[in-house]
């Protein structure tokens, strides 16, 4: 809206302009209108440009009076009421730094999580999620990208972020105000959404929920430290196999990550993902991890030169080839090699905290099976649970 089209209907009230704009949005021609209120414009068409904007009310922060531009006729979208002196949005979402700053106070005040309501599993992922590095102290970055990564597989890794944020054992921190927080930590008070999770700089940054008596938080070096204690003492307990059950999901997850990779640079849908778990857990009933990496490695560079040179690039057909030589190494006994950890798919931080720290699995657990694995640390009765 420029200023000398505004100075056309100056000689105006505001009740007078309401009713011009009334007319108008009915669908009077603006030839007549023009006509009608003595307003001096040399193209009628134009006329939407004279009406000034609208009053909304004053700014709830500043104080400042606001206003809403005018919307032509058959126009969809809405202009925002935005304050002019602090950028308040009065209508949607709102960005400015007075709301930021509520939601973060709001944050702050969100109902914590008390210790000893957190499962066995829940514990283990936020010591793990307490590894992540963050240039900001004592506040959590789970989706840094630089190795070793926190989960064997970038999805789970989203995934159990989304999980703690959902239950609030995580929650954005309240103290990071910068841009690209802006308009996210809002969200939180109304759920968590799967489009929230971002990487790059637009990642969002956590702290720990968590208390003892269900109103302070608890400090970072504090509930890390407790953390690591009572998961000590549940490894050399008779639930002990509970963190056993829940590291055969684990190395299933790492190992099925690195046969995505292989195939395909990890960029599988979801039920091709399942498709190739179901493989890799009968390979872990038969063969070592190492022997099965061995396995998925050695077929996976087939089925991959097959998808290359596939003209219609069908990567169901080759996830076919490849399930169904693999196939063979179930049928058939096979002597196999152990094969080395390959660079592309390096121990995360939860397998390193999980297996050897917290189970003591020996530092070549990766040549072993997994019925060697559980025997080996003293519990020879855990099944197999996949």
């Amino acid at each position: 809206m420029t200023e000398p089209y505004t100075q056309l209907t100056s000689h105006l009230s505001e009740e007078a302009i309401e009713s011009l704009y009334t007319e108008y949005m009915n669908g009077v021609k603006n030839v007549d209108l023009v006509d009608k209120y003595s307003i001096q414009i040399k193209d009628p068409r134009l006329l939407i440009k004279a009406i000034p904007p609208q009053k909304q009310g004053d700014c709830p922060f500043c104080g400042s009076s606001t206003y809403q531009e005018r919307v032509r006729k058959n126009q969809k979208y809405t202009p925002p009421v935005v304050c002019p002196s602090c950028n308040h949005h009065l209508s949607g979402d709102c960005q400015c730094e007075h709301c930021i700053k509520q939601q973060a106070q709001q944050m702050l005040e969100i109902e914590t999580v008390r210790y000893e309501a957190l499962s066995i599993e829940q514990c283990l992922i936020l010591f793990v999620l307490m590894q992540s590095k963050s240039k900001y102290g004592d506040i959590l970055n789970p989706q840094y990208t630089d190795t070793p990564h926190l989960t064997p597989d970038k999805q789970y890794t989203l995934q159990v972020i989304r999980e703690m944020a959902d239950t609030r054992i995580i929650i954005p921190s309240p103290n990071l105000l910068s841009e690209n927080m802006r308009g996210m930590i809002q969200k939180m008070a109304h759920g968590l959404p799967k489009t929230l999770l971002t990487t790059g700089e637009n990642a969002l940054l956590f702290i720990p929920n968590v208390s003892r008596d269900g109103s302070h938080r608890m400090e970072m070096e504090k509930l890390q430290r407790l953390l690591w204690v009572d998961l000590q003492l549940l490894a050399e307990s008779p639930d002990r196999e509970k963190l056993e059950e829940y590291a055969v999901q684990v190395l299933v997850t790492s190992t099925t990550s690195f046969a995505c990779n292989q195939i395909y640079d990890g960029r599988l849908e979801k039920y091709q993902q399942k498709r190739l778990r179901k493989l890799v857990e009968s390979l872990l009933l038969k063969y070592t991890i190492s022997q099965t990496a061995g396995i998925i490695n050695s077929h996976a560079k087939y089925a991959k030169a097959q998808y290359q040179q596939n003209r219609l690039n069908d990567l169901n057909h080759s996830i076919n080839i490849f399930i169904k030589r693999v196939g063979y190494a179930l049928e058939e006994p096979m002597a196999m090699k152990n094969y080395p950890r390959h660079p592309n798919n390096p121990e995360s931080i939860l397998e390193h905290i999980l297996l050897n720290e917290l189970l003591g699995f020996p530092a070549d657990y990766y040549t072993k099976n997994i019925h060697e694995l559980l025997h080996t640390t003293g519990n020879d009765e855990t099944e197999f649970y996949m």
